[in-house]
């Protein structure tokens, strides 16, 4: 994501079960990064992992979309940070509610919208990608190339 903010602002899809957006004085894993990854990537957090090289944000609020997570209950319940208001949520429940394919698009146009980050998701590329993965009828390959 460094490298990234290097170049400029940019999207991220957060594809994740818990939002990990847990500050470290709450953190339920004493204090282990991987509770609060996308915090400190917006900004949150000790400056040591929330602004490398000062260039804090990494990525901002407003270019993060949140997808298929989980974990609002057991965020509340510790006492976790509420997710921003500019981030797209679409957690589990929409995303079955929703369906796979609709609950990405709409976290793919929120990515590549107007006003969104420059150096987003590619639709193009991204319809491209998907379907040649699905060449031949097959599933996705899972498999390292």
């Amino acid at each position: 994501m460094l490298a990234l903010r290097r170049r400029g602002r940019y999207g991220l899809l957060y594809i994740d079960g818990d939002a990990d957006f847990f500050q470290p004085a709450v953190n339920p894993i004493r204090g282990a990064a991987s509770a609060s990854d996308l915090a400190f990537a917006t900004g949150r957090g000790p400056d040591i992992v929330s602004d490398i090289e000062h260039r804090r944000p990494l990525v901002r609020d407003g270019d993060v979309a949140v997808l298929a997570s989980r974990d609002v209950a057991d965020r509340e319940r510790l006492g976790c940070q509420p997710l921003p208001t500019e981030l797209l949520v679409v957690d589990r429940d929409d995303v079955r509610r929703l369906g796979v394919d609709a609950a990405t698009r709409e976290a793919v146009a929120f990515l590549t919208r107007a006003g969104g980050p420059p150096n987003g998701l590619d639709p193009p590329r991204c319809r491209r990608l998907r379907r040649d993965d699905h060449a031949g009828g097959g599933r996705p390959s899972t498999r390292w190339p």
